[in-house]
């Protein structure tokens, strides 16, 4: 029985991503489950899972949501049942972007690089509290509940009406996003999962006329990582137009990996 999962970053990918190589050879019909692990805190790779596990060949998916410029390890658990049977872990490995994105967790093709991200606004925690005075005394009496997460705001110039469109369409669903910034950049905020508020574009300047450039400016609340599975990034549909037949399909690609890939 073999048991390894294999990290490979993939900075050409849009948006960048790590390509998770397991062999679970020997471990059939289990479940399994894939972490990722940042100083010492498990999360679990969206959409890396089987029931039952694949048998004896080599899985493989992605990782999306890995911190730019963090070290992360990756471990693979198999299950028997709810019983943890086997583990294993990765070593080290670093996604080296350079570039702020702006990844959606269900449907990454939506993804946007940030390149003109403008500014981060203040960073906001509300409160709600109640201020009793007291006869007698001098301190008032504070009840509260507990601090907000962070509200703020963020400014996106864009040059294209392309990349408007773009930055427009990854808010149109409405569902949480990950603001993913390297940390050489210095902006103070380098991992968080936002809900964008009401977004606003403006033209930069102030005309009618084939000027292009636009600001987008996006409040939005920092909220925890949603559930939810990826779709698939290549499909059956994709096959098919690259193959006519099954016999096709295996001259023309090596491995699975390959197939996945496109490569």
């Amino acid at each position: 029985m073999a048991l390894s999962i294999t990290p490979t970053t993939d900075l050409a990918s849009n948006p960048p991503r790590v390509l998770l190589t397991l062999d679970t050879t020997g471990y059939t019909a289990y479940t399994l489950e894939i972490y990722r692990i940042l100083d010492g805190v498990q999360t679990a790779v969206r959409s890396a899972e089987t029931t039952p596990d694949i048998d004896d060949v080599t899985w493989v998916g992605y990782d999306y949501e890995c911190p730019y410029g963090t070290a992360v390890t990756y471990q693979v658990v198999v299950f028997d049942g709810s019983t943890s049977i086997a583990t294993a872990t990765s070593a080290s490995t670093t996604l080296s972007e350079t570039s702020p994105w702006l990844i959606h967790p269900g449907d990454t093709d939506l993804s946007v690089e940030l390149t003109g991200l403008r500014d981060l606004g203040s960073r906001r925690r509300q409160i709600t509290q109640a201020t009793q005075r007291v006869i007698g005394r001098a301190d008032p009496v504070v009840v509260a509940d507990a601090r907000s997460s962070v509200d703020s705001t963020m400014r996106v110039g864009t040059s294209t009406l392309a990349e408007a469109t773009a930055v427009s369409a990854i808010l149109d669903s409405g569902t949480p996003l990950l603001l993913n910034i390297p940390p050489s950049l210095l902006w103070g905020v380098t991992y968080e999962w936002i809900a964008a508020g009401d977004s606003e574009e403006t033209r930069v300047v102030p005309q009618v006329g084939a000027r292009p450039n636009r600001l987008i400016t996006i409040p939005y609340l920092v909220v925890s990582r949603p559930e939810g599975d990826l779709l698939p990034t290549r499909t059956y549909a994709d096959v098919l137009t690259e193959a006519a037949s099954y016999s096709a399909v295996l001259a023309s690609r090596a491995s699975y990996t390959a197939l996945l890939l496109g490569a």
